[in-house]
């Protein structure tokens, strides 16, 4: 598989059961894993950021 050039791969292990519930709440936000992943990343840098500017 073929990444965009704006875009790298990381790997990352898991406990088991903290995959399955990433996998669980992907599906129900109709999100891939990855981009589910993502999101929390982007939104986690987000927040951390609001608090440096404080």
């Amino acid at each position: 598989m073929t990444l965009k050039s704006d875009k790298t791969r990381i790997l990352v292990s898991l406990p088991i059961e903290l995959k399955k519930q990433v996998e669980e709440l992907a599906y129900s936000k109709n999100r891939s894993v990855s981009n589910y992943i993502v999101t929390l990343i982007q939104q986690e840098i987000k927040k951390e950021s609001k608090k440096e500017t404080v």
